[in-house]
């Protein structure tokens, strides 16, 4: 499927805002007709803002291929968008569809992530702390979308440290994959905000577990989220260590300094 938010310059430069619809409104008539083949789009300062209102007429088409690619679209508008405005309200669309709508909502934190603090704004936050009181964490704590969790670390959503904290006591490294429990998460977003009190815990936790491979493959790249400086002085304990990576063909420590390079430095 072809990228559907990157016409040719040339034919930017030749088309006028209506022409361009008309071949969006085509293309989209091609998908109700089973046609898979997209062209290429690109949108710039100059109609973005346009295109970006036009494509919510599809949002909410009976078939889930114009759905999915209208709100494909929309985002990507969003994110190569230099418009504070435009990038604001696309996450709170995304935020929105799934407060009225659970559909496809498992990938839109993996969108979401994509997008800066600043471009949540306050009605976003709060769509976030609604959608993180729908879960009862404690009924299943690997019944959790982790990517959400880590969301509301990465833009500091702070109304929700006392939860998270309460979340993050409950970590218990002896479940199976603990790692992938709401109790772990929640330590990452809690040490993501700035908060130190689950440093200890969570670094013991990696330290104990036996498996090499989880440990430098997983469990550091998890770390690395938290651009904690504990957490910088963890990586350079391994990367002085004598330990080798197993079953591995790229050494731990140019593993470990490229973790650091991307996310701590």
């Amino acid at each position: 499927m072809g990228c559907l938010f990157c016409l040719p310059l040339s034919l930017i430069g030749q088309s006028s805002i209506k022409d361009i619809a008309k071949i969006i409104d085509s293309e989209f008539d091609g998908l109700r007709n089973g046609n898979h083949e997209l062209s290429n789009y690109h949108f710039d300062s100059t109609n973005e803002n346009y295109f970006f209102n036009y494509l919510k007429k599809f949002e909410n088409d009976p078939l889930i291929d114009i759905r999915l690619n209208a709100r494909g679209l929309k985002a990507g508008i969003a994110l190569q968008s230099k418009n504070l405005a435009i990038r604001k309200a696309e996450v709170e669309d995304l935020l929105e569809m799934y407060l009225s709508n659970n559909e496809v909502f498992t990938n839109n934190p993996k969108s979401l992530f994509l997008f800066e603090e600043k471009d949540f704004s306050p009605i976003a936050k709060n769509k976030m702390e609604i959608i993180f009181k729908k879960y009862n964490y404690t009924v299943d704590p690997y019944d959790v979308n982790g990517n959400f969790i880590m969301l509301c670390g990465k833009i500091h959503l702070t109304a929700l440290l006392p939860q998270l904290k309460i979340l993050a006591n409950g970590l218990n490294r002896h479940y199976k994959e603990w790692y992938r429990s709401a109790p772990w998460y929640a330590c990452l977003a809690v040490t993501r905000m700035g908060d130190s009190s689950q440093i200890d815990k969570m670094i013991a936790a990696v330290e104990l577990e036996t498996s090499l491979d989880l440990r430098v493959e997983h469990l550091f790249k998890q770390l690395a989220y938290t651009e904690d400086r504990e957490i910088y002085k963890l990586f350079l304990k391994y990367l002085v260590s004598e330990e080798k990576m197993p079953k591995k063909q790229i050494t731990k420590s140019v593993l470990i300094l490229l973790i650091i390079t991307h996310y701590i430095i």
